[in-house]
């Protein structure tokens, strides 16, 4: 278990990375103008809306099953990664749809 829970906790590790390296060279980009502020706010809105929606999924699963404690890491680390692929995609599509 524990090899899945290093894979799992690198695969966090990189995409968080790349979110940060395409955060930059969007800024670097886009500059500050309205256009990348209108984009960068709604792409963090709806980041933070599926980070919210995983996270209370997670707690109310957690009710009903009793997630071992290496478990509910393994979904934290999960919940990480879907959030930064859905801040990337969701930035990426609103860029080419503004």
């Amino acid at each position: 278990m524990k090899w899945l829970e290093l894979a799992v906790w690198s695969i966090a590790l990189v995409v968080a990375s790349y979110n940060l390296y395409y955060d930059k060279k969007f800024f670097k980009e886009e500059g500050m103008d309205e256009r990348g502020d209108v984009i960068k706010g709604l792409s963090s809105r709806l980041s933070f809306s599926y980070v919210s929606m995983l996270i209370s999924l997670l707690i109310l699963s957690d009710i009903f099953f009793q997630f071992p404690l290496h478990i509910y890491k393994l979904l934290v680390a999960v919940i990480l990664i879907v959030t930064n692929v859905v801040s990337f995609v969701t930035m990426s599509r609103i860029r080419k749809n503004y």
